[in-house]
């Protein structure tokens, strides 16, 4: 899905928005982010993942620096934030191309298309602001503690940090029982798209 500004349109003149099963961005997609973890799981050398092997402890080291001390949200390529915008783009956009119902009948498929990328577009621009503060900003802790190992061990250390206490925090993974943080991730997601979705003047039931 294309990562761009949300294209201007005359919702009057447009077709007819989407209709959307009220629970589905909570408990049918946005607890995806096991893909997420298991990624980085990899790249933090905690598990093997051929698809995501492990980068080198200095790689990791300067990625918590710049999270820790707030002056940028990357290294090389080690792009936490980015990755879970990513993730949440692509489980947003497979469910809006399902949605319960149109409010005023099915549109044809190029309408229905453009419509539905537009939405995807808005999703994504308000998703820049919760990741960073999901991934950056409320985990700030987490990532210093994790830059401030040092020596012999701190490689695992530092990984497990980042695990426990970044990801299990800022993109938890959804489980049934599901704990404070996980609630308030699914949350947080569900509500930027329910505002939007809304403001196509479609509805969540």
């Amino acid at each position: 899905m294309p990562d761009q500004a949300w294209p201007g349109q005359d919702r009057q003149a447009g077709p007819e928005p989407p209709d959307l099963q009220p629970d589905e961005p909570v408990a049918g997609r946005h607890g995806g982010s096991q893909e997420l973890h298991t990624r980085w799981r990899g790249l933090l050398g905690l598990d093997s993942n051929p698809e995501a092997p492990k980068k080198a402890w200095t790689g990791v080291k300067a990625l918590s620096r710049r999270l820790a001390e707030g002056w940028n949200d990357e290294y090389d390529n080690l792009e936490p934030v980015a990755d879970l915008r990513y993730h949440l783009q692509m489980q947003v956009y497979l469910m809006l191309q399902r949605p319960e119902r149109w409010s005023s009948g099915e549109p044809g498929e190029d309408e229905k298309q453009a419509t539905l990328d537009a939405l995807s577009n808005a999703v994504t621009n308000r998703l820049v602001e919760l990741t960073k503060r999901r991934l950056r900003d409320e985990v700030r802790t987490g990532w210093q503690e994790a830059y401030l190992q040092k020596g012999p061990g701190s490689t695992f250390v530092r990984a497990r940090i980042i695990a426990n206490d970044v990801y299990d925090r800022g993109a938890p993974i959804s489980t049934v029982s599901a704990s404070p943080d996980q609630n308030r991730f699914l949350r947080d997601v569900a509500d930027v798209v329910e505002d939007v979705v809304r403001e196509f003047g479609g509805d969540l039931g």
